[in-house]
């Protein structure tokens, strides 16, 4: 299945109309029309793409026929050698993946008061008025 047949068919599977999924990627109904015939050969661009995957949640890889999972596949992958202290954050990064980074000492601080306070909480007994 095609760049245009996997569009049309993700589209359709949500229930959208052309000008709906237009609306979603702030582009016009006529632009969604091209992307879809395989007579215009319209190709979207990288940006776009990143747009449509992400409204129709699946990956940039899925929409090119790729791969055949709609989603990022599943990975654990282990870091070792990392001071325990220390607070990793995902970030958003491009085609619906995320980069792992170390959260800045503000970021960190903030984290472990946040998780402090709920500890604290949780072991206050509650008033059974």
């Amino acid at each position: 299945m095609d760049l245009p047949d996997r569009i049309k068919m993700l589209r359709r599977a949500k229930g959208w109309t052309q000008a709906n999924l237009a609306a979603r990627v702030g582009v016009a109904r006529d632009t969604i029309a091209g992307y879809e015939s395989k007579a215009k050969q319209r190709q979207p661009n990288p940006d776009m793409l990143i747009r449509l995957a992400q409204a129709f949640g699946v990956t940039v890889d899925y929409l090119l026929g790729l791969t055949e999972n709609r989603v990022a596949e599943d990975r654990a992958e282990y870091i070792t050698d990392v001071d325990p202290d220390l607070v990793l954050i995902l970030v958003p990064g491009t085609a619906g993946r995320y980069e792992l980074r170390f959260a800045s000492d503000d970021l960190t601080k903030a984290v472990k008061n946040a998780l402090a306070q709920r500890r604290r909480h949780r072991k206050e007994p509650t008033d059974s008025r």
